[in-house]
């Protein structure tokens, strides 16, 4: 139960919920454009960058591009709120502002204020010891291992966090507890702010689930993506990493459950797609 995975794009709720309380502790304007934050533009010879703010990252409305290659410069490859483009590379600029603003790397400052709290104990943003200890290799299609050492010395807002299952399962309670009161916790307020549609995600497709919970539209609020559903929306996020995992999470707040998939292996999103299309009414 301790084995850690590569949580991939599930990185990305964990983070946002941590930048949301900075927002609640009234330290980050979600409108606010994030270059007012720096002592110097982060891409200086990208003026439309100016515009993005923190909601528009969270919503996946930047303008930014998912990822690019190793030393090319970032871009905007639209006009920031405009419209829907799912962006990792929105979550990177939004990690260098927040690092900045408390003065922490990503890491450190994330434990303190919510993966300790919520009991994620061997949960970490970036490589050391305690990850070697514990972590799975990444697989191929083939079921050849991909991936054994060191990976993620850096931390990546976007995809670098290392989890379990269980320690997942336990930011989700977290997302559905009804006792709002705890210092990490977002209040009902912010909590309800991150869960409303904010972005229509064209041209994403929904997740197949059993009827009478059958998919329509895909929308995302800050962080999280949601199907709206005859049963009201479903909240979920999955992920890919390149060196070998696939994961996939949701949890429906109304009924208070939820469920959480971490594989270490290319064919491990054939394998979550058919659970929920099995077991999630």
């Amino acid at each position: 139960t301790d084995t850690l995975f590569e949580a991939c794009s599930m990185s990305k709720p964990v983070f946002a919920y941590a930048v949301l309380k900075l927002a609640e502790q009234g330290r980050l304007d979600l409108d606010k454009p994030l270059v007012e934050y720096l002592d110097k533009p982060y891409m200086p010879d990208q003026p439309r960058h100016r515009a993005i703010t923190a909601r528009m990252v969270l919503s996946h409305t930047s303008g930014l591009p998912n990822i690019r290659k190793p030393g090319e410069p970032p871009r905007v490859l639209f006009e920031p709120g405009s419209r829907f483009e799912y962006s990792g590379e929105g979550f990177k600029y939004l990690q260098h502002v927040v690092e900045h603003l408390t003065g922490e790397p990503l890491p450190r400052w994330i434990r303190r204020v919510l993966l300790d709290p919520v009991g994620m104990k061997n949960s970490r943003f970036a490589w050391d010891d305690r990850v070697g200890q514990l972590v799975a290799s990444g697989h191929d299609a083939q079921g050849k291992p991909k991936t054994s050492g060191p990976r993620f010395r850096q931390a990546n807002a976007a995809a670098s966090l290392f989890c379990s299952p269980r320690e997942y399962a336990l930011f989700l309670l977290e997302m559905m507890r009804p006792d709002r009161s705890a210092d990490h916790s977002l209040d009902q307020t912010m909590l309800d702010r991150m869960l409303a549609r904010v972005s229509k995600a064209d041209p994403r497709q929904p997740v197949k689930r059993l009827a009478p919970a059958v998919s329509e539209d895909v929308h995302y609020g800050l962080g999280w993506q949601m199907d709206a559903t005859p049963l009201g929306d479903r909240f979920y996020h999955g992920g890919a990493n390149g060196t070998g995992f696939r994961c996939y999470n949701e949890f429906d707040p109304r009924r208070g459950n939820g469920i959480v998939i971490m594989t270490n292996g290319i064919g491990g999103k054939r394998l979550w797609q058919e659970v929920i299309a099995t077991v999630a009414p």
